[in-house]
């Protein structure tokens, strides 16, 4: 399980990185995107990776004594980290 939760922290990780070196003009052609925590650099994003990252935590904690939901919690949010991480460095 630490596994599972090391994966899910490097990859959101890795989301916010790419995140923040996106170029200003990327962040004014995308301040209109309906997804700031996977397109790129907008209004409220880091908060929302941050949030991200809290999530992990509350997943940990609130699902401690059910391992296969807490396992299926932190893949998807491993595989948001690397989509969002994909798209941002896309976009950057």
């Amino acid at each position: 399980m630490t596994g599972l939760v090391a994966a899910a922290v490097l990859a959101n990780a890795a989301d916010l990185m790419t995140y923040l070196r996106a170029s200003p003009a990327v962040v004014a052609t995308q301040e209109t995107s309906p997804l700031p925590h996977m397109l790129g650099q907008v209004a409220g994003g880091v908060t929302a990776k941050l949030v991200e990252l809290a999530a992990i935590v509350v997943i940990v904690v609130a699902f401690r004594r059910s391992p296969r939901t807490r396992a299926a919690l932190l893949v998807v949010y491993t595989a948001f980290g690397l989509l969002g991480a994909v798209v941002n460095s896309l976009v950057a």
